[in-house]
C-alpha cells in the first residue's frame, strides 16, 4: 500500500476547552483506526486506511496544534504532507490572523502539498450578526485565495461537511473528479475549492 500524511494546524484555541478536544478529533471520529502521541516527537498523530482504486492508503495526521511548545515539530509533521489542512475558529475571527503565520512557515517547509483552509464551528458562527458573518465571510475567501487553498465551513458537532475535507483531499492527492458541490452562498456553509 501507499503512505500518505496530512498535517493540521490550527490556532491554539480552536475547539479546545477543558470539556472537548479538539474540534479536528470531532471531526474525524470514526475515521480512524489507531491514534497515540509520536514517540519521538510527542506530537498528537491519527491513522486512517482507506482504499483507493484498488490501493490502500494509510493516512497518518499529524495533529499539531497551535500552541507555541509544538512549533518546533511542525516542520517535522509537514516537510513530507501531502496535504496541509488550516483549521480556524469562526467565532474568533483572530483565529484566521493566526493562519497566516502558520502558512508562511509552511510554504518554505512544503511548496507541494494541497492546502485547505477550514472554518471550524460554523454552528455557532450562523448565530453571528449579518455584518460579522459577511466579515467573517470575506476574510476567509481572502486568506483562501492568498494561499490557493480550497475553503470549507464546518461543524462537528452538526455533521457539517466533515467528510467533504477528506473526500476532497483524496481526489486532490490522487487527481480523480469529485462529485462534491461547491456552495458560495454566504447563508450556507461555504464550500470552494
Amino acid at each position: 500500500g501507499s503512505h500518505k500524511e496530512l498535517c493540521v494546524v490550527d490556532d491554539r484555541h480552536v475547539g479546545r476547552c477543558p470539556s472537548r478536544r479538539s474540534e479536528f478529533d470531532g471531526q474525524i471520529r470514526g475515521w480512524i483506526v489507531r491514534r497515540g502521541l509520536h514517540p519521538d516527537t510527542r506530537v498528537n498523530f491519527m491513522e486512517k486506511v482507506i482504499v483507493v482504486k484498488n490501493t490502500e492508503i494509510r493516512f497518518v495526521i499529524w495533529d499539531v496544534g497551535g500552541q507555541r511548545e509544538f512549533r518546533g515539530m511542525v516542520p517535522i509533521a509537514r516537510n513530507d504532507a501531502v496535504a496541509i489542512l488550516f483549521m480556524c475558529d469562526l467565532t474568533r475571527p483572530g483565529s484566521l490572523d493566526s493562519i497566516k503565520e502558520w502558512f508562511k512557515t509552511s510554504r518554505k517547509e512544503n511548496k507541494t502539498a494541497f492546502r485547505f483552509l477550514i472554518g471550524t464551528k460554523y454552528d455557532e458562527c450562523v448565530d453571528k450578526d449579518e455584518a460579522y458573518k459577511e466579515e467573517i465571510i470575506r476574510k476567509a475567501r481572502k486568506f483562501s485565495k492568498a494561499m490557493k487553498a480550497a475553503l470549507l465551513f464546518t461543524s462537528a458537532s452538526h455533521s457539517i461537511n466533515v467528510s467533504k475535507i477528506f473526500k476532497l483531499v483524496v481526489t486532490r492527492v490522487f487527481g480523480l473528479k469529485t462529485n462534491i458541490e461547491q456552495g458560495s452562498d454566504p447563508n450556507a456553509p461555504i464550500v470552494e475549492f
